[in-house]
């Protein structure tokens, strides 16, 4: 006789289609947070709005047209083929993209992004959110404080270099790229305009000059959790940028950010001071982030020194000296 099954198992069955959108013409699909945590698929589609606003493990994208889709924290790869003049918001691990055309795409990825025989697509760093969506990078082991989505490597590269395959949004358009509101379960309170740092990456600079500021976990000690350590540092890091943000009318402009667990050997190779050397444990975080603007480096320095200073010990951030600035960005955002 055929078994009964057992009672936990109950309620578990999982319906195909609420795990893909095939052959939709100018339909809104919603999926909210808590639905997914599987592989999810668009194929087929036009002229559709589709909120994708869970965690997932893998996306793909085949043969849609005039589309407007939301990709939530995708912990491995978003792919995208046959793509065409359609806008995308996507948080993932990797991005792949071939045979699309025309289409915008605001990025948070891990790791660099591939183009493959795609022409006319644009780029953008990721600024949407919603309450939850920082909860969810953490679920899809999705850095916030390390987004590559300035480093495309294009596999197919148009020989004539005045018509790059792809090229940059404008960060106004980028940020409107897409209205969550339109998913009827976001209302404008739950939009969070920044959860990931919003990085001007290869975009030009408003001025060549730039600096680089290192922030280190506070000591262990008897009473301070690694939990707590950790805190402390993640919110020491956001109130720097919160303040690059602030300043950026006075000329500051967020360049890169990136957080590494360093070891001693990359360390001495960063440091001349063995106080930080010492600091590189290769378990504990240290976060880099790249500031310019005009005279930034006296700035920047009268600002951790001034009373307006980050509230936090001296042992956790220090100032890059400006003679090993640029051999110290080479090393922690393009060769680690």
């Amino acid at each position: 006789p055929k078994s009964a099954g057992f009672s936990w198992d109950k309620g578990r069955t999982k319906n195909p289609a609420d795990f893909a959108v095939s052959k939709v013409d100018g339909e809104t699909v919603v999926r909210g947070p808590g639905t997914l945590n599987e592989q999810f698929v668009i194929e087929e589609s036009k002229n559709c709005s589709i909120f994708l606003l869970d965690v997932m493990t893998a996306v793909s994208v085949d043969h849609c047209e005039d589309c407007v889709v939301f990709v939530g924290p995708t912990e491995s790869s978003v792919f995208l083929r046959n793509v065409r003049n359609s806008k995308f918001v996507i948080a993932c691990g990797q991005l792949r993209t071939r045979d699309c055309e025309g289409c915008d795409i605001a990025l948070c990825c891990r790791t660099d992004p591939i183009i493959e025989t795609s022409t006319r697509m644009r780029f953008a760093c990721l600024e949407s959110g919603y309450f939850d969506f920082r909860r969810q990078l953490q679920a899809a082991r999705i850095p916030v404080y390390c987004n590559k989505w300035h480093r495309l490597y294009d596999f197919t590269p148009n020989p004539d270099p005045a018509t790059p395959n792809w090229t940059l949004m404008d960060r106004e358009e980028a940020r409107n790229l897409i209205d969550l509101t339109d998913s009827g379960i976001i209302s404008p309170e739950e939009r969070v305009l920044r959860v990931i740092p919003v990085t001007l990456g290869c975009r030009p600079r408003p001025y060549p000059e730039s600096c680089m500021i290192v922030f280190f976990a506070a000591l262990p000690n008897r009473t301070t959790t690694e939990a707590d350590r950790s805190s402390a540092f993640e919110l020491t890091l956001e109130a720097f940028l919160d303040v690059c943000e602030r300043n950026g009318e006075a000329g500051w402009g967020l360049v890169d950010c990136r957080v590494l667990p360093l070891t001693m050997e990359q360390g001495k190779q960063i440091f001349r001071d063995k106080k930080w050397q010492k600091r590189c444990n290769g378990k504990d975080s240290v976060g880099a982030v790249e500031v310019c603007g005009k005279e930034i480096q006296r700035y920047v320095e009268s600002f951790l020194c001034g009373p307006g200073r980050l509230s936090c010990p001296p042992e956790c951030v220090t100032l890059m000296p400006q003679e090993r600035t640029a051999e110290a960005l080479k090393l922690w955002f393009k060769e680690w």
